[in-house]
């Protein structure tokens, strides 16, 4: 008899008393036990079905879908393209893993995705490169009149260095230089909404620096005075007081002014602070006390001009007045050489401290409330060297309060307080510097009666009265020039 193939299947290892252990039959009635063998993806050999080469082609990535205005309807087959590539972008990121690096020559995303030159205490926006580059090239020279003629730039040499540290100091530099840019003329710092939010920001770090206060920086000291100044510039001399006052404060905890001779463009900083307001206000500055400084141009006390012999024989000039005014002459030759090229940043350095020192002491000096006559002589000291410096921003009321003083004093004395030739010389200093509309046409109509006075109808004549003071025309004869040539167009006009 025909049996079917069958097969016994035993265990290897089998436990006592279980039932499933034992061996099993299995018989194959039926033939072998035919399995499915395992699908093949893909497509049939020998199929002739071919995908469209858009979708078929490895290097087609990409289907243009037209999308413009004026093909606002999209057709199907463009619908089913869309659909198909944002699925596929999708599933791609979905199932993409992040990779570790483990070359150590090649850096990670975190790294590379930070800009290398970003070094600055915040980010710079495109304007502010402008602004600093305006500021380093242009702009300085507006404060530095003396550095200027000896290729001695400050901002490069010094301070931007020390801005690149300090953010508030940076905001104090990008909202100083944005209210002076070339795009529009000063009008004070009102109308510059970004010097405005600058300056802002750099009263705000230096406020919460000095709420937990330590020890005062360079860079604190530093912003203070120039926002006094930029205070000053536009006409507020009230704030240019109390943050006067608080640089006060902050020098005294410091240690005093006079640690900070190690540093002398932060001292100068300070100085020009300290004396763009007291100047304005004829008053004695806040560092006067604690910082004395000496002159450094000459200490002889001759006079050789010929209409300072004058005054000194009419109102005996004491030997304070007369050390400012030999010093004076002193820083203007001294000028007169760097404008010429025969000097360099020694003699730029001497100059300034030579300066300083002069307005210092002029400011310092007792009250001549006795005398008219040396009072107006004291303050055309002042006004000389302001124009000497010649670095207050166009317009900035920065002497109009000086040159008031000057009015009033000249009027109490009924226009008779020192000889024509020097009260000439005076309104030109003035009208140098005035801003105001109506002092500045007070000292025009005033050169014009002293030259009637004079009997004086030319400017060739009107230049050797001048040359009698301290007068060079390489550093006033444009500016002076022009100041007649106004000074008459104004008188016929009214």
């Amino acid at each position: 008899m025909h049996q079917s193939p069958s097969e016994i299947i035993f265990s290897l290892a089998p436990a006592a008393g279980n039932i499933t252990n034992e061996p099993c039959i299995f018989r194959y009635d039926y033939g072998a036990l035919q399995l499915r063998p395992p699908r093949k993806r893909g497509r049939p050999k020998g199929s002739t079905k071919k995908r469209n080469d858009s979708t078929t082609t490895v290097g087609s990535h990409f289907d243009f879908i037209n999308v413009t205005n004026q093909s606002k309807h999209v057709d199907h087959e463009s619908r089913v393209k869309i659909r198909r590539h944002v699925m596929v972008n999708y599933m791609t990121l979905k199932h993409k893993k992040p990779k570790e690096f483990k070359d150590q020559l090649v850096l990670p995303p975190q790294v590379t995705s930070v800009d290398p030159f970003d070094a600055f205490p915040f980010r710079l926006e495109p304007y502010m490169h402008d602004l600093l580059k305006y500021y380093i090239t242009i702009g300085w020279k507006t404060f530095y009149s003396i550095e200027k003629h000896a290729e001695f730039n400050p901002m490069t040499d010094y301070w931007i260095a020390l801005a690149f540290q300090d953010s508030a100091f940076l905001h104090t530099l990008l909202g100083c230089a944005d209210s002076l840019s070339v795009d529009a003329p000063w009008r004070g710092i009102q109308s510059r909404p970004r010097a405005t939010r600058h300056l802002n920001a750099a009263i705000s770090l230096v406020n919460e620096r000095i709420a937990n206060l330590e020890f005062v920086t360079d860079e604190m000291l530093v912003v203070v005075a120039t926002i006094a100044i930029l205070e000053k510039s536009r006409g507020a001399h009230a704030h240019w007081s109390i943050h006067m006052e608080g640089l006060r404060k902050l020098v005294h905890l410091r240690g005093g002014f006079s640690c900070l001779e190690s540093k002398p463009l932060l001292m100068g900083k300070l100085q020009r602070a300290d004396l763009c307001g007291s100047i304005d206000a004829v008053q004695e500055p806040y560092f006067a006390g604690r910082y004395n400084p000496t002159f450094s141009i000459t200490s002889d006390t001759n006079i050789l001009n010929g209409g300072f012999q004058q005054i000194d024989d009419l109102i005996n000039l004491d030997k304070t007045l007369k050390l400012c005014l030999t010093s004076l002459e002193g820083s203007m030759k001294l000028m007169k050489c760097l404008i010429s090229n025969k000097g360099g940043r020694v003699e730029a350095a001497r100059l300034r401290f030579g300066l300083t020192a002069t307005q210092y002491t002029l400011l310092s000096a007792h009250f001549y409330s006795n005398h008219a006559g040396r009072e107006f002589f004291r303050l055309t000291l002042i006004l000389f060297s302001e124009c000497l410096f010649n670095e207050k921003v166009p317009s900035a009321p920065v002497c109009d309060m000086l040159i008031t003083r000057l009015q009033n004093l000249y009027r109490q004395t009924h226009y008779c307080l020192l000889t024509a030739e020097f009260s000439l010389w005076a309104m030109f200093l003035a009208a140098f510097v005035a801003s105001n509309k109506s002092l500045k046409n007070w000292c025009l109509l005033e050169i014009v009666e002293f030259n009637k006075a004079m009997d004086i109808n030319s400017w060739e004549r009107t230049v050797e009265v001048l040359e009698l003071f301290l007068w060079d025309s390489h550093l006033f004869g444009e500016q002076f020039r022009k100041i007649w040539d106004e000074s008459f167009a104004f008188h016929q006009s009214i």
